[in-house]
């Protein structure tokens, strides 16, 4: 069965684009020994059909939870598919995902998977419209990416704004693996106490 799990990641892997980037989540589930759980934590990447989590609770592959993006209040149902076994956050990291995810639960645009470009090596990045606030995930060249380095500015067109504007690289889309990372933190459900 782990290498069925280890096939299914591998799959959402290659179905969409693949962001590094931290979201506030809270997450409600059932943990193996049947217990209710509600567990504030975040992302460390998502993409248009989940993501990869940081979650103290164990969990089953196979389980469902509740994410609910604590950024915008918007709720789904996601399937654990498998325990990230190289964690980098130093708590148990698990791939989730969501067949029938809202596209703007994670507050991003993604493009549509057959604007990939598939030529050539690409660094996935997200863009935010100074004017809107608006985020994207972009794809850039390695070359187009390194000359942003010294100012991380762009000016790009903005369906939102209805015009060009000067959009900036998201500072959650680069984040340091070296960086200290806050905690999840775990509290027993009160479904129970009929409060």
């Amino acid at each position: 069965m782990n290498g069925e799990t280890v096939s299914q990641a591998e799959q959402l892997r290659r179905r969409s684009q693949r962001l590094m980037l931290r979201i506030p989540i809270e997450v409600t589930g059932t943990g193996p020994d049947g217990v209710t759980f509600k567990e504030k934590t975040h992302t460390l990447t998502v993409n248009r059909h989940g993501a990869s989590i940081a979650l103290l609770t164990p969990v089953r592959v196979q389980s469902v939870l509740t994410v609910t993006n604590t950024t915008n209040l918007r709720s789904s149902s996601f399937t654990v598919i498998t325990r990230i076994e190289k964690s980098t956050s130093g708590v148990p990291e698990w791939g989730i995902e969501s067949a029938g995810l809202d596209p703007n639960f994670w507050g991003i645009n993604f493009p549509d998977d057959s604007a990939k470009s598939g030529q050539g090596e690409t660094v996935d990045v997200v863009l935010e419209c100074q004017r809107c606030r608006s985020r994207l995930a972009a794809q850039m060249t390695p070359e187009q990416f390194k000359n942003l380095s010294p100012q991380p500015v762009l000016k790009r067109h903005c369906t939102k704004c209805a015009g060009t504007t000067v959009w900036t690289l998201n500072p959650g889309s680069s984040e340091s693996r070296g960086a200290a990372t806050p905690r999840p933190s775990v509290s027993p459900s009160l479904a129970s106490s009929g409060a």
